[in-house]
């Protein structure tokens, strides 16, 4: 039962991070960059101080920081691109192709660590890569395109982070290191960029809540309940996520649900069902 309460927690706080950045964006409170950085900066504050006080050992153990560069740089991917793409795409369309990357990414994954997917398995990778296929046709040469591949990449990130969070023991010291570390890298960005970052009291409230809240403490219950997945559940669990951020988006933003957002996500979850049987 606490598996079950923490999986769903976590993804409704993925579909609220989804919500929220679109929010920033759309009505002109934060640019990609700003809300990237604030939010990956208010997480690793608060993942700082939940760490400070339950470790005390944290800092002079070298081997904890080390071995947490590459979901770090993963994180830092997956967040950059997930605030670009939704200069361009909607709420629930920029879920619907993160997710479907995700997903792809964690099979792709757990084929590389030897699971053998079974007949329903197959098909409803088959079934779940058609409707992101279906979604991403139409877009081939438009302005939109940008969004699109960025949100791929960021779903490649974020697959990846998934996959190298079965291995974790201690889920709050490793989101915490994890955050922590793409601190460096964003004010390198933040520098580079500065003055044209652009972000309003509003926005940066939006970046809190995503980065204190729905990123920081969603992430710690996500890496609690990753080992007790196997790869292909994780992915397909994830995959509900853009339904609940289609309707954050048309209760928040007012954004429509397109004909052809809607026959993906029947084609998505239709994956997703075929996946879950034995």
């Amino acid at each position: 039962m606490k598996t079950i309460s923490y999986t769903l927690l976590a993804l409704l706080a993925f579909a609220g991070n989804s919500v929220l950045c679109r929010l920033a964006l759309a009505t002109g409170e934060a640019d990609a960059l700003g809300f990237t950085a604030v939010r990956l900066i208010s997480g690793a504050v608060v993942l700082m101080v939940l760490m400070l006080i339950r470790y005390n050992d944290t800092a002079k153990d070298k081997s904890s920081w080390t071995q947490q560069w590459i979901p770090a740089v993963m994180l830092l991917g997956y967040a950059l691109g997930f605030s670009y793409a939704y200069n361009s795409l909607s709420t629930g369309a920029g879920a619907l192709i993160l997710f479907a990357s995700v997903q792809i990414t964690m099979m792709v994954g757990g084929l590389m660590k030897g699971h053998q997917p079974n007949g329903f398995e197959w098909l409803g990778m088959v079934l779940a890569s058609s409707g992101l296929l279906y979604w991403l046709w139409p877009l081939w040469g438009q302005p939109g395109l940008i969004g699109l591949l960025l949100m791929c990449f960021s779903g490649f990130c974020w697959g990846v982070y998934s996959l190298w969070g079965q291995k974790t023991k201690d889920p709050i010291k490793a989101t915490a290191l994890n955050f922590i570390l793409t601190v460096p890298f964003l004010v390198l960005l933040m520098m580079w960029q500065w003055p044209s970052v652009e972000i309003t009291d509003k926005g940066a409230l939006f970046a809190v809540v995503s980065g204190a809240l729905t990123s920081a403490l969603g992430y710690v219950l996500w890496y609690a309940v990753l080992p007790k997945l196997r790869a292909v559940q994780a992915a397909v669990l994830q995959l509900t996520v853009p339904i609940l951020a289609a309707l954050g988006g048309l209760l928040w933003s007012k954004e429509p649900i397109t004909p052809t957002l809607f026959i993906a996500t029947i084609l998505v979850f239709s994956g997703v069902l075929l996946t879950q049987k034995k």
